[in-house]
């Protein structure tokens, strides 16, 4: 097979895996009246999803909450700190040891969604980040977030880290009632900083007419997300999106649902309160954790995976993808341990492909038929990707995911050799 057709197989493949039956994110949607506090549309309210950067909503209330008590100010310099300066990006670049306005702070973390900003504030408020994490935690459960633990004050990745879009509403409603002259920070759309004008990416608050802030997130395993408040006509209305493949897909949703809610002025509410909602049932114990946003299927000017992990022996089966490779690993142990009835001397197998990020293919082999067929029947309600190969397909599949990316590393070579620029890392997990 040429190198190009074995790269092209690849992503088929994977773009095959992120739109399979089982590997949607989580994906919630939710649209309330904070006023009256009914619910007018819910869909997978108590789902549980990866919060990305709507996390920040959090650390947000919490600075607020600590500016209204006055043991902080808004025209205070707080310190950055070596962790504050080390968050990846999306970051605004701040050096250990400067200081730096906490107004300014907060329209970082509003506007920006930089990461640094998000510990300076934690660190402000707390001494560090794991005690401010722990604080989230406990005011999630005081506004009655029932389903929501953080682990960061930025939202970057955290399998730990998880929420519901019932929740987010439950902190948004929040945020307007307990800081009402705060409020508008959420509707800013850029901001000035040390003589550089910073633009927000927050296309609902731009375009949406009525709209007056909240925030965005994205991640590769979250998806992308939004909470999303506006008021027409004398009405408010508030939003939540969870997990859309794309940013347009996400607002486009967002906009829909608006638009339905304002048209439909008598609408009976599918709940009467968000109280209410969260006395449904939750249809999965944890995220989806083989879903991968489509920003991350990136060929073109990805970073290269190394090796697969594994060799094929009996029959396989593949049942997801992963990120990264500790936790693909980790999935795939798991994976067995739940299933050693039929997986006893099953081993893991990790089949790397070509993406922005390391993408690992989930895959247990050394099986017979019979046991491999048997565990992919009794996940199938969960996870209907899951795929029994024989051995020889199994190996066809490893050996063209080593041909891709052998043909990947030559063609960065190339590029190199002819003056191009070798296209840096880009943690994806890492945008706003």
């Amino acid at each position: 097979m040429r190198p190009g057709r074995d790269i092209a197989a690849a992503v088929t493949l994977l773009a095959a895996l992120a739109h399979a039956p089982g590997a949607p994110a989580q994906r919630a949607a939710l649209i309330f009246d904070p006023d009256q506090g009914t619910v007018l549309f819910a869909e997978h309210a108590n789902r549980p999803s990866y919060p990305a950067s709507l996390t920040k909503l959090m650390t947000v209330y919490l600075v607020l909450e600590t500016i209204d008590a006055g043991r902080l100010a808004f025209d205070q310099e707080v310190v950055v700190s070596k962790n504050a300066a080390r968050q990846e990006p999306k970051k605004l670049g701040l050096a250990a040891g400067t200081r730096i306005r906490l107004d300014q702070v907060l329209l970082a973390i509003i506007v920006l969604s930089a990461n640094d900003a998000a510990v300076v504030a934690a660190d402000a408020v707390a001494g560090d980040e794991t005690r401010f994490a722990a604080r989230m935690s406990e005011k999630a459960r005081a506004l009655g977030m029932s389903r929501t633990t953080f682990r960061n004050a930025s939202g970057l990745p955290d399998p730990a880290q998880v929420t519901t879009a019932r929740d987010i509403a439950v902190l948004a409603r929040a945020l307007r009632r307990d800081f009402p002259a705060h409020f508008h920070l959420f509707a800013k759309t850029h901001f000035d900083y040390r003589g550089r004008r910073y633009e927000g990416h927050n296309n609902f608050v731009r375009g949406y007419r009525g709209s007056d802030g909240l925030k965005t997130g994205f991640t590769c395993r979250a998806g992308y997300n939004l909470a999303a408040s506006a008021a027409r006509d004398g009405r408010r209305l508030m939003g939540v999106v969870l997990g859309a493949r794309t940013a347009v897909r996400r607002d486009g949703r967002m906009v829909r649902l608006f638009d339905a809610a304002y048209a439909r002025a008598q609408a009976t509410p599918v709940a009467p309160s968000l109280d209410a909602l969260a006395n449904a049932p939750d249809p999965k114990g944890a995220p989806n954790r083989s879903f991968i946003a489509e920003q991350c299927i990136d060929v073109g000017g990805g970073r290269v995976v190394g090796r697969a992990y594994g060799w094929v022996s009996g029959w396989s089966l593949e049942f997801g993808i992963e990120v990264e490779r500790t936790l693909a690993m980790r999935a795939v142990r798991r994976f067995i341990r739940d299933h050693r009835a039929t997986l006893r001397g099953g081993r893991p197998l990790l089949i790397p492909r070509v993406a922005r990020d390391a993408v690992y293919q989930l895959a247990v082999t050394g099986l017979k038929q019979d046991n491999a067929t048997a565990t992919c029947r009794a996940v199938r309600d969960d996870n209907p990707y899951c795929v029994v190969r024989p051995p020889e397909a199994a190996k066809l599949a490893l050996e063209s995911a080593r041909r891709s990316i052998a043909a990947a590393r030559k063609r960065t070579k190339v590029n190199a050799g002819a003056g191009g620029v070798r296209t840096k890392r880009h943690r994806s997990d890492m945008l706003p």
